[in-house]
């Protein structure tokens, strides 16, 4: 059964969950959150639907799509979007094409028109797919690698990547929280200990003693 509402109290303490690495029912909650249109459809058509891998099963080219160095992601799922797509890599020909003349149609043929795209984005590096795109308002955005991922000019300003020590000195990296609490980082503020090292710590902070090891 759903779960009830009462009126709570402004005094009543407020349990927040979030998905997070190991709490499987968040997990779950979030992911059927991201496909909500997904399961319209299935209690629509009473149908489950295909899997698409990165691509969306009412608009294309909407999706990581590979070019001569990399891939990219592209969001061209209007009309608009998808003339100005075809006018950047000299493609204007597809916009004749019967298959791709609405973004239901365009998503019925995505694979077919991946193909196509592909085959030309060949020819381009991510770099001037993301410049032409850019220019002409298509919503796009590089599919960086983790090495990337660090050197971005944003993770480093915003200092999201902490230095930490393993046990034993051995120096590595973690991710903080990208949240801030009264405008203050959510920074490292202890190294992950050996197995025991924090034992009579624990202990004391509930009154106990090492006897009871």
């Amino acid at each position: 059964a759903p779960p009830t509402r009462r009126r709570r109290s402004s005094r009543d303490p407020l349990s927040v969950q979030i998905a997070i690495r190991g709490n499987v029912p968040a997990g779950i909650e979030l992911t059927a959150a991201v496909v909500e249109e997904l399961i319209h459809e299935k209690a629509r058509t009473g149908r489950d639907p295909v899997r698409l891998g990165s691509g969306h099963p009412m608009n294309a080219p909407y999706a990581a799509l590979r070019c001569k160095d990399g891939d990219i992601a592209l969001a061209a799922g209007t009309n608009k979007l998808w003339e100005a797509t075809c006018e950047g890599i000299n493609r204007r020909d597809l916009l004749n094409d019967q298959r791709f003349e609405t973004p239901s149609s365009r998503a019925q043929h995505q694979n077919t028109l991946r193909d196509l795209l592909e085959a030309t984005f060949a020819s381009y590096t991510a770099a001037k797919l993301l410049d032409i795109f850019r220019a002409r308002g298509v919503p796009c955005a590089p599919i960086n690698t983790y090495s990337q991922i660090l050197a971005d000019p944003q993770v480093q300003h915003m200092q999201w990547v902490e230095p930490v020590e393993l046990p034993g000195g051995t120096p590595s990296k973690t991710v903080i929280s990208p949240q801030q609490v009264n405008g203050e980082r959510l920074s490292v503020y202890r190294h992950p200990p050996a197995l025991g090292a924090h034992t009579g710590e624990v202990l004391r902070e509930i009154s106990l003693n090492n006897n009871y090891l």
